[in-house]
């Protein structure tokens, strides 16, 4: 089989990593399934716990770009024309955005402070929830992932493959989608905006799905052959290229009805679960997960 797993919201909560998840993945490729990643961020921004586990490939950009092992095998970027249609509209609504490549991620210092921002608060609310279970609270970090954010100067216009908006008016999205047209492919963001809405637009026919679609034919599989595992809207396509759909526990409402099986949440052994319950993978006494069928050590 090959597994096509998410990042943000599936393996990736609050910048910690479900290490149960992380074994699973591993056990699984130990019994000889590939395992890809699959997640809207660019290859510059998966985090080093999650790059250490080790994948057959990466689907980076929401499906902009596709790699089996290192090969770039399929890429895909906005033109210019399609690049300054967007930015004319979020510059002339003053939407504070992000451009987004490979390479990595782009933003404007209000952008940038935002995102450090809604970090924050998600550790805050992630610390107050073990607390309250009686748990300790994860170790005060003084950075988050924005630090690694660049300025808007330093992007590659003949780069990007996708924009991310975000608005504190929660009909922005709407406005946004009537304006576009049909030459994109607009989702809510997975990073929402309490009280207001977000957004990520592509070109049109770019999404995790066309990008599964490359690697299966590429690597001669068929559809029957593949899973995949997320929780978020840009996950919809994904479930359509892949035999079989798993939603994470805590996925959107959208992605909970298209899904073949719901497993738990993240942090909690979603990803885990969900291959036990296919057969993939199997836990020994005291917690070990093993490839089903290899010996455990």
């Amino acid at each position: 089989m090959i597994l096509f797993v998410d990042l943000d919201g599936t393996l990736w909560e609050h910048e910690l990593l479900d290490e149960a998840a992380a074994d699973a993945l591993r056990a699984a490729r130990d019994a000889g399934h590939l395992v890809f990643l699959c997640t809207g961020r660019s290859a510059g921004q998966i985090p080093a716990p999650v790059a250490a586990i080790g994948f057959d490939g990466m689907i980076t950009n929401g499906g902009g770009t596709a790699r089996i092992g290192k090969e770039v095998i399929a890429e895909n970027v906005m033109t210019r024309e399609q690049l300054h249609k967007l930015l004319d509209i979020f510059e002339r609504d003053q939407l504070p955005y992000l451009l987004e490549s490979d390479d990595g991620v782009f933003g404007s210092q209000a952008i940038i402070d935002m995102y450090d921002q809604y970090i924050r608060r998600l550790r805050a609310a992630h610390n107050a929830q073990l607390v309250k279970a009686g748990k300790a609270p994860e170790p005060e970090q003084t950075k988050t992932e924005a630090a690694n954010f660049h300025p808007l100067a330093q992007a590659n216009l003949d780069h990007i493959a996708k924009i991310c908006f975000f608005s504190a008016d929660p009909k922005m999205y709407d406005r946004v989608k009537s304006e576009i047209g049909s030459e994109f492919y607009l989702v809510p963001s997975s990073m929402p905006m309490p009280g207001g809405s977000s957004g990520e637009v592509a070109p049109l026919g770019v999404s995790k799905g066309t990008a599964i679609h490359a690697v299966l034919k590429k690597l001669g599989l068929d559809r029957t052959e593949a899973i995949g595992i997320g929780d978020s809207h840009n996950d919809i396509e994904m479930f359509d290229a892949c035999g079989t759909a798993i939603a994470m526990g805590n996925a959107v409402p959208e992605l909970l009805e298209q899904a073949d099986f719901v497993t738990t949440a993240v942090l909690q052994g979603g990803v885990r679960d969900a291959l036990q319950q296919l057969g993939l993978i199997e836990q020994k006494a005291g917690g070990q997960v093993v490839a089903q069928g290899a010996q455990s050590s």
